[in-house]
C-alpha cells in the first residue's frame, strides 16, 4: 500500500475524537498508510492495532485490509518470518469467506518473500498453489504476475528454458490486459533470460520492446535499466556506436532517477568501450566518475572494480609503477562478490594485469583460481541443464501417462458397452443375431485400433527416454571438450611463462604442464563415456566391426564422437589434438573403411 497524502497530525486528532469502532480501525489504516514509507516502526504499531481491533469487530473487508497492511508493515521492517507466518494464517480466513482473489494474493506474496530470501524452490511451490486457485477462480491480472514470478524463480535456479516459457506466458497475459508497464517488465525479464541463455538476437528484440512500453508508461527507472542492457548487448556484438548511444542515454536517466548502481554499470561499460578505441580522454573522465561512484557506495566490489580499471588504464599509458601502486591498494581475496561468476571474471582481469606487471607468480595464481571457479560453474550449469531436461521430461511423461490412463478408461468403457449391447440384442430377438455379430466385429476392430494406438504411445515414451539419454551424453562430451580447451589455454599461458621467468618458476611451470598432460590422459572419463555411448547406441560399434573389422581405441573414440554429430572443433578439444589432426584421422579412417572420396564419412556414420 502506498503512502497517502494525509496530514498525520490531523489523523491523530480525528483518532482522539472517534468513538465508533469502524471509524477507529479506518483511521489506524490511514495512519499506517501515511507512515509506511516515512517511519516503518510507527506504521507497524498502527497496523497491529487495526489488525487486533478488526479481528474482534468481525467485518470481513476491514479485517482483510488489516491483514494486508500488517503483512506490508512486517515486510518494510524486515520481519520476513512474521510476514510469512501471517500470510499462511490468513489463507484459511479468506478461503472460508470465499475471497479467492485474496487467497491467490496470499500465495503470490509468499512467493515474493521466497524471491527476496533467494529461495526459488519455495517461491515456485507457492506459485503452483496460486495457479491451482486461479485455475478454479480465474483472474488474469494476478496470472500475469504469477508467470512473471515463475520466470524469476526458474532463472535463479538456472532453468532458462522454463524461465523463458513462463515469461512468454506473462507477456501474453498482460498484453491481453493492455497494461504497458507490466508488458515492459515481462519483456525486459524475457530479454534478460534469453541473454543469459546466449540467444542475443531475441534478447535484444524483447529488450527494445520493453523500452517502448516503459516510454509509453513514463517509467524512467525501468527504462534506464533496459537501455543499459541494450548497450551491453550491442557492446558484446562489437557494435560500438550503438552501445555508446544506449549507455549514454541510460546514464542520463539513471542520474535523473537517482540509481547509482545503474550509473556505475553504464560508466564501467562506457570506460571499456573508450579503452577499446584508445580514447584516453574519455577513459580518464569515466575513471574519475567510476571512482567517485564506488567511494559513495558501501559495496566493496565496486571499490575493487575501480582499482582494477585504474590499473588497467595506467598500464595502457605504460605507467607500470603507478599501476602497481594502484592494484596493491586492496586485498582482493577479501572482496565480497555477489556470485562466483563475478569473482571468476575479476580474478581473470587480475591475472591479465599482473602478467602485464611482470609478476608471473600472482598472474598464474589468479588464473588457477579463476579456472577452479569456472570449472565448478560449468559443472553446476550442466547439472542444472540435466535437471531442467529431466523436469521437462517428467512433465511430458506425466502428461503421456494421464493420456494413457484416459485411453485405458475409454477402452474399458468400450468393452463394457460392447458386452451390454450384445446382451440386449440377444434378448430382443433371435433374428437380430447377425446384426449383433456385425456390430461386435466393428467394436472389436475399434478396440484393436485403440490398443494399437496405446502401443504407439508406449513406443513414443521409450523414444523420449532414449532422446534424453542422447542429450545427457552430448552434454558430457561437450563438458569434456570445454575442460580440454581450457587446459590447452592454460598450458599456453604456462609456456609463455617459461620464456620470461627464472629457472625455479620454469621448473614449476614444467611440473604444471606435466599435470595438465596427465589430466588429459585420464581414461576413467572415456570408460564411462564408452559405457553410456553403448547404452544409447546399442550394438552400433559391433555392427561396424562386423563389416569393417576391428578398430583401434583412438579410431573407436573418433567414430563415437562423429556419430554424435559433434563439430570438428569439439572433437579436437575432446581428443586433445589439432584441427589438422582431426582431418588426418578422418582420412585414415575413410581409407580403412574403403569409402569413396565423395562420401561424407561423418554423415555415413550418423546414418549407419
Amino acid at each position: 500500500m502506498n503512502a497517502q497524502p494525509w496530514d498525520t497530525d490531523s489523523l491523530f486528532r480525528e483518532l482522539d475524537k472517534a468513538t465508533k469502532q469502524e471509524a477507529i480501525i479506518d483511521l489506524h489504516h490511514k495512519i499506517f498508510g501515511s507512515q509506511v514509507n516515512r517511519d516503518p516502526s510507527i506504521a507497524l504499531e498502527h497496523a497491529h492495532i487495526a489488525f487486533s481491533m478488526s479481528e474482534e469487530f468481525g467485518d470481513v473487508d476491514l479485517h482483510g485490509q488489516s491483514i494486508m497492511n500488517l503483512t506490508h508493515a512486517f515486510f518494510v521492517n524486515d520481519s520476513l518470518a512474521q510476514a510469512k507466518s501471517l500470510l499462511k494464517q490468513s489463507i484459511p480466513f479468506y478461503t472460508a469467506n470465499e475471497d479467492f482473489f485474496m487467497v491467490s494474493a496470499c500465495y503470490r506474496n509468499l512467493a515474493v518473500l521466497g524471491e527476496v530470501e533467494e529461495q526459488p524452490d519455495s517461491s515456485l511451490f507457492y506459485l503452483e498453489k496460486c495457479l491451482d486457485v486461479l485455475e478454479a477462480h480465474p483472474d488474469s491480472s494476478v496470472l500475469g504476475d504469477v508467470f512473471l514470478s515463475q520466470g524469476f524463480a526458474y532463472r535463479t535456479k538456472g532453468f532458462y528454458q522454463l524461465s523463458a516459457e513462463a515469461l512468454y506466458n506473462s507477456l501474453r497475459v498482460v498484453t491481453a490486459l493492455g497494461n504497458d508497464n507490466r508488458k515492459g517488465y515481462a519483456a525486459q525479464n524475457l530479454g534478460i533470460t534469453l541473454w543469459i541463455a546466449e540467444k542475443n538476437d531475441e534478447a535484444l528484440r524483447y529488450m527494445k520492446e520493453s523500452t517502448n512500453y516503459f516510454k509509453t508508461y513514463n517509467n524512467e527507472r525501468a527504462l534506464a535499466q533496459s537501455m543499459n542492457n541494450i548497450g551491453r548487448l550491442y557492446g558484446e556484438a562489437g557494435i560500438v556506436d550503438s552501445a555508446k548511444y544506449y549507455h549514454e542515454e541510460s546514464l542520463k536517466l539513471a542520474i535523473k532517477t537517482g540509481q547509482e548502481d545503474v550509473q556505475l554499470d553504464n560508466s564501467v561499460n562506457l570506460f571499456k568501450l573508450a579503452q577499446s578505441q584508445e580514447d584516453y580522454n574519455s577513459v580518464r573522465r569515466l575513471l574519475n566518475e567510476i571512482v567517485s561512484l564506488s567511494k559513495s557506495s558501501e559495496i566493496n566490489k565496486n571499490v575493487a572494480l575501480a582499482i582494477r580499471l585504474t590499473a588497467s588504464a595506467l598500464l595502457d599509458e605504460d605507467k607500470k609503477a603507478d599501476a602497481q601502486k594502484a592494484i596493491s591498494g586492496l586485498n582482493h581475496e577479501e572482496v565480497n562478490y555477489e556470485n562466483p561468476k563475478e569473482k571468476a571474471d575479476a580474478y581473470e582481469e587480475l591475472a591479465t594485469i599482473y602478467k602485464a606487471l611482470d609478476d608471473p607468480k600472482r598472474s598464474l595464481g589468479y588464473w588457477e583460481e579463476s579456472k577452479k571457479i569456472n570449472d565448478s560453474l560449468f559443472t553446476l550449469k550442466k547439472a542444472q541443464q540435466v535437471e531442467e531436461l529431466n523436469l521437462i521430461y517428467e512433465t511430458e511423461k506425466k502428461d503421456a501417462e494421464i493420456q494413457l490412463l484416459a485411453k485405458n478408461v475409454e477402452l474399458e468403457q468400450t468393452k463394457k458397452r460392447s458386452l451390454i449391447g450384445g446382451l440386449i440384442l440377444l434378448f430382443l430377438a433371435a433374428g437380430s443375431t447377425i446384426l449383433a455379430l456385425v456390430q461386435r466385429s466393428r467394436k472389436n476392430k475399434q478396440i484393436h485400433q485403440q490398443e494399437k494406438q496405446l502401443e504407439i504411445q508406449k513406443r513414443e515414451t521409450a523414444e523420449k527416454e532414449l532422446e534424453f539419454k542422447k542429450k545427457e551424453l552430448t552434454a558430457k562430451a561437450l563438458q569434456l571438450a570445454s575442460k580440454n580447451e581450457f587446459l590447452q589455454k592454460l598450458e599456453e599461458q604456462v609456456s609463455d611463462l617459461k620464456s620470461s621467468v627464472d629457472s625455479t618458476v620454469s621448473q614449476t611451470s614444467q611440473r604444471i604442464s606435466r599435470m595438465i598432460m596427465m589430466d588429459g590422459q585420464e581414461d576413467e572419463e572415456w570408460d564411462q563415456f564408452t559405457k553410456e555411448f553403448s547404452s544409447v547406441h546399442s550394438g552400433y560399434l559391433d555392427r561396424l566391426r562386423g563389416q569393417f573389422g576391428s578398430f583401434s581405441t583412438s579410431e573407436t573414440r573418433l567414430i563415437s564422437l562423429m556419430k554424435m554429430n559433434l563439430s570438428s572443433k569439439d572433437i579436437a578439444n575432446i581428443l586433445r589434438i589439432s584441427a589438422d589432426g582431426v582431418k588426418k584421422a578422418r582420412y585414415r579412417l575413410r581409407k580403412k573403411m574403403e569409402l569413396d572420396s565423395d562420401v561424407d564419412i561423418q554423415q555415413y556414420l550418423i546414418n549407419y
